[in-house]
């Protein structure tokens, strides 16, 4: 449980880099639980995914949300910037036309060097691919295979508009 008091919100790396580090540990060297009558029985760990609504996402994976440049986190699909309403539309027309790659393991992490290159030089509005910054969750996994889609953002809410 976290209580944040400041104007500006809290950054990915300040909510998760003490939790991240403790789930390195934990990874690393499991955990032994006492059982009653049993003993201490040992169980490994594993971080299978990370799930948290569409700005949150955005936010814990330091990823572009769903409406800016490169917002998928499966492929690197540029988007069109819309001037109407300052939005990034992504069409299935341009989708095909363009075939975007997936993200694989090896250019995600040139994606992240460029990143880090980039705040070591001071840019501030850094968009490498749809990365703005460095997750500590990428010590832990692989953010564009196990970070779960928002399924109510992304399917429901928009269904309810249609019906």
């Amino acid at each position: 449980l976290t209580l944040w008091h400041s104007p500006r919100p809290p950054t990915g790396h300040i909510l998760l880099a003490k939790i991240t580090q403790d789930l390195c540990y934990l990874i690393e060297h499991g955990i032994s639980i006492y059982i009653n009558d049993i003993g201490y029985i040992h169980f490994d760990v594993y971080v299978q995914a990370v799930c948290a609504d569409g700005p949150g996402q955005s936010k814990v994976t330091e990823m572009t949300s769903y409406n800016g440049y490169f917002a998928c986190r499966v492929c690197e699909f540029r988007g069109t910037y819309e001037v109407r309403d300052g939005t990034c539309s992504y069409s299935w027309s341009s989708y095909i036309r363009t075939r975007p790659p997936f993200r694989t393991k090896d250019r995600f992490e040139s994606c992240l060097k460029e990143v880090e290159r980039l705040k070591t030089r001071g840019s501030q509005d850094i968009n490498v691919f749809g990365l703005k910054g460095i997750s500590p969750l990428n010590e832990i996994i692989f953010i564009p295979n196990q970070a779960v889609y928002d399924y109510f953002h992304l399917s429901l809410e928009v269904s309810s508009f249609i019906s």
